[in-house]
């Protein structure tokens, strides 16, 4: 595979980019049931199956709960997997990207003064 494929982004992650900046834009509160697959894919011009990818995707980023037959609503951000580039990256570009940043920092600063005690310690 070549440089260039592999930093090429599939189709369903361009979606889920789209899906996110809805959710962190305020479209959807916590608990709110997303759109069906159908919907979904129907407003972005993708097939069902790329609509599907995308809300998997998101649930096991942990933005989503997805059960059968309900389908799938927002869970709460405290759920989300904050280290995934993708997240990280609608969450800075969000209006709350500011205190996520700040989150981001402080538990920077936490970390490295911990690791910079233990690598004074150790010889």
């Amino acid at each position: 595979m070549t440089r260039m494929a592999t930093l090429r982004r599939k189709l369903h992650e361009h979606v889920m980019s789209a899906v996110l900046a809805d959710i962190v834009r305020g479209e959807y509160a916590e608990g709110d049931l997303l759109p069906k697959e159908t919907d979904l894919a129907e407003a972005h011009g993708v097939s069902r199956y790329v609509a599907r990818e995308c809300i998997l995707a998101l649930r096991d980023r942990g933005v989503l709960r997805v059960r059968h037959g309900v389908g799938a609503t927002l869970a709460p951000q405290d759920e989300w997997q904050l280290y995934d580039p993708t997240l990280l990256e609608a969450l800075l570009s969000s209006p709350v990207g500011r205190d996520a940043l700040r989150e981001l920092t402080e538990c920077r600063q936490v970390l490295w003064t911990e690791v910079a005690a233990i690598a004074a310690r150790d010889p």
